[in-house]
């Protein structure tokens, strides 16, 4: 028995050495706020409100006192630790309040009925929260499934949608097979089945078309795997003690492919090769940060306004866009090898103007809302805006060149000409040409952008895969220009913005239609 004792008092030594060392090294935070105080420089609320504001920004040593307190809460038995709960399992959650939906539903009918009118087709995808109630410990419960049941019959009869909780979170078996144990997010492996069930769907919505087939057999992709590699969002607020951490995975086809990837608003990001190149980012895996990285977004990169894959050599002939969030991260890589274009937009970053309009100027053939379990009542993703665009149906060339040439430029990174300089508010433009010689260096991408001088801004940009546009025979961007900026340019690179140094490249037939 006094074994034990003393045991104990060893242990409460330690973490409070370990808490006073924190204490001490962080001082200044407290200081700096008191004196100002006591000097009357400040009053007590904004002394209060500096110290609580210096703590999550300039705390030394905050990730060890994470992990302290994480292994202190585990150490004392405790299951909830800076609101994360460990379920009987292990894994880490959070839980719910009931949340209305009502809005948020009303949007994705009214977004719907819209698409109907354009002879669209939508889709409305719920993917799961990871919980199983049974594994909860005693006297606490989530409202997260009620959220989304509450939201699905709002919807129902009014907008297809497929439920993938009967797929992936039916069994307790599935909840750990198919998300991570310190994450919100599913799995690859989760996201993989996510993929097999949305296609087995779209192929009875689509029969003539080869959408389920090779690709979605698991037999057909590799499994890759970094053991303990891997710190999610629940374990970043609790510590690589209280619960664990992760193995990484990613799955990577064993079929050729030859795609693009292009990351239009943020980065001037383009890759053009394989399914990796395109959609696998190499930093995550090549080195290990528990709380600065955020290894979940092995795929693609992490959460941007709008990425656009191409693949000429996807089985199906259709543009498909998806209005995400971060769930989407590993299933949209798949459905990269099924559709010939993919667009995935999120709302909560995109501001180049409304989703309708979005939705106006590029014509998807499908549309699908893909959100997680809590998804369903954030407002932000739900942010459709409105079409302010309005068309008289009236066609008229702005400018039509023969050729536009752009000589290389060794020292330049953003090479570019200006096609036209009069790009009038609120009007519609398509931007086209046939086809585009390189003659010097190797862009894969051109960047186009629609530019404001006078603010020294971008107000829209897209990104053509050289590649993919000469397979498929045209190049085509249509924009709407900002109803309330009077005149702007429109800017050809060659090719992708701030990596154009060398290139020389020439497109022929080049007109630009205003509508």
């Amino acid at each position: 028995m006094k074994s034990k004792h003393i045991t104990k008092y060893i242990i409460t030594a330690i973490f409070v050495i370990a808490w006073l060392y924190i204490a001490f090294i962080n001082k200044m935070i407290v200081i700096d706020p008191l004196k100002k105080f006591v000097l009357r420089k400040s009053t007590f609320e904004e002394t209060r409100d500096e110290i609580a504001a210096n703590y999550p920004v300039n705390l030394e040593e905050k990730y060890d006192f994470i992990n302290l307190n994480g292994l202190f809460v585990k150490m004392t038995g405790g299951r909830k630790c800076n609101n994360i709960i460990k379920l009987n399992d292990g894994s880490l959650t959070s839980v719910s309040q009931p949340k209305s939906t009502a809005d948020n539903a009303q949007k994705a009918i009214e977004l719907g009925s819209q698409l109907k009118e354009m002879g669209i087709d939508f889709l409305y995808v719920q993917a799961p929260f990871k919980m199983n109630s049974e594994l909860l410990p005693y006297g606490l419960e989530d409202a997260t499934d009620n959220t989304i049941d509450g939201f699905l019959s709002e919807i129902e009869g009014k907008v297809d949608y497929l439920d993938l909780r009967p797929y992936i979170t039916d069994t307790e078996e599935h909840l750990n097979q198919y998300f991570y144990k310190t994450d919100h997010h599913w799995n690859p492996l989760g996201a993989f089945k996510a993929f097999q069930v949305i296609s087995e769907y779209l192929q009875a919505k689509y029969p003539d078309e080869h959408i389920l087939g090779e690709y979605q057999n698991s037999e057909n992709w590799d499994i890759h795997r970094k053991e303990d590699w891997f710190l999610g969002s629940r374990g970043k607020r609790t510590g690589i003690y209280f619960g664990g951490v992760d193995d990484l995975i990613w799955l990577t086809p064993k079929f050729d492919t030859e795609m693009s990837f292009a990351n239009v608003y943020y980065k001037n990001e383009f890759y053009y090769g394989d399914f990796n190149k395109a959609n696998i980012r190499e930093e995550f895996i090549q080195e290990r940060d528990y709380f600065l990285k955020n290894a979940y977004c092995v795929y693609i990169g992490g959460d941007y306004p709008l990425v656009q894959h191409r693949n000429a050599q996807a089985p199906v002939n259709k543009k498909v866009l998806i209005i995400k969030d971060s769930f989407v991260l590993p299933l949209q890589a798949y459905f990269s090898t099924v559709f010939s274009e993919l667009d995935v937009v999120d709302m909560r970053f995109y501001t180049a103007g409304s989703l309708y309009e979005y939705i106006d100027e590029s014509r998807p053939d499908l549309v699908m809302m893909n959100f997680n379990g809590t998804g369903v009542a954030e407002e932000e993703l739900f942010g459709t805006g409105v079409n302010k665009y309005i068309s008289d149906g009236n066609e008229t060339t702005a400018v039509q060149m023969d050729t536009v040439s752009i000589a290389a430029d060794p020292e330049n990174e953003n090479n570019y000409v200006s096609v036209y300089d009069d790009i009038e508010a609120g009007k519609r433009y398509t931007l086209m040409c046939d086809s585009v010689d390189v003659l010097e260096g190797n862009p894969e991408g051109i960047s186009i952008k629609v530019y404001d001088e006078a603010a020294d801004k971008f107000h829209d940009c897209s990104i053509w895969d050289i590649a993919y546009c000469e397979k498929k025979g045209s190049y085509t961007w249509t924009f709407t220009a900002p109803s309330d900026i009077p005149s702007l340019k429109l800017l050809i690179y060659s090719g992708i913005a701030s990596h154009t140094n060398g290139n020389a490249i020439t497109l022929h037939n080049v007109r630009l239609i205003q509508k």
